[in-house]
């Protein structure tokens, strides 16, 4: 049990060609996750690795995506 932040950021630690999803998974985390947000929420991941995953894709194509790859992101990791 947890409880509720403003600003909640979550890491999805995961990025393989297999798609393991390992203890992501375990689906609980995730809507905990999601339900601890009061005005922000910022998921962190590679959408290749969790779109394989049916909860996981369904929930990328409901919220905006970034890409740190975009032009306007680029300054960031370099």
């Amino acid at each position: 049990q947890g409880r509720e932040r403003e600003a909640v950021i979550v890491s999805f630690t995961r990025n393989n060609q297999d798609g393991d999803l390992g203890f992501l998974g375990d689906l609980r985390r995730l809507v905990v996750s999601l339900t601890r947000a009061r005005r922000a929420l910022l998921l962190v991941g590679d959408s290749a690795t969790l779109g394989r995953h049916p909860r996981y894709a369904s929930l990328l194509a409901r919220v905006p995506t970034r890409s740190v790859w975009e032009p306007d992101w680029a300054d960031l990791v370099r």
